[in-house]
C-alpha cells in the first residue's frame, strides 16, 4: 500500500497495525531477556510464584512479567497485577518466550 498525507485513518492503522504488534512483542520479550540475565546471575530479579511472593512481601519489584500461557488461576494472577498497581512497578505481558516460561512464567525485576 502507498500511504500518503490523504490516506484515511483506518488504512494507515491497518497498514501499521503488524509492525506495532511486532515492536510490543520485541520490547516485552526484551524485557524477559532481562528478567532471565538478572535470575541467572543472582541478580536483581526473581522467578516462579515463591520467589514473587518474597519479593512481594518486601515491596521490591519495578517490573513484573507475566507468560499469556503460565498456569497461575485468576486469583494469583490478579493478586500479582494489583500488588504491582499498588507499588508503582509495570506490569509486562507475553508469549512465546520459552526460557521465562521455562521458570515458571513468572518473575520481576529491579
Amino acid at each position: 500500500m502507498n500511504l500518503d498525507i490523504r490516506t484515511p485513518r483506518h488504512e494507515v492503522h491497518d497498514e501499521i497495525k503488524p509492525v506495532m504488534q511486532y515492536m510490543e512483542r520485541e520490547a516485552s520479550h526484551n524485557q524477559a531477556d532481562i528478567l532471565v540475565e538478572g535470575v541467572r546471575s543472582n541478580g536483581l530479579a526473581v522467578s516462579r510464584m515463591q520467589e514473587m511472593l518474597g519479593a512481594r512481601e518486601h515491596g521490591q519489584a519495578d517490573i513484573l512479567i507475566l507468560a499469556n500461557d503460565i498456569l497461575l488461576d485468576e486469583k494469583q494472577r490478579s493478586e500479582l497485577v494489583r500488588w504491582t498497581a499498588n507499588t508503582g512497578a509495570q506490569v509486562e505481558s507475553l508469549e512465546g518466550h520459552p526460557v521465562l516460561q521455562a521458570m515458571g512464567g513468572v518473575g520481576a525485576h529491579y
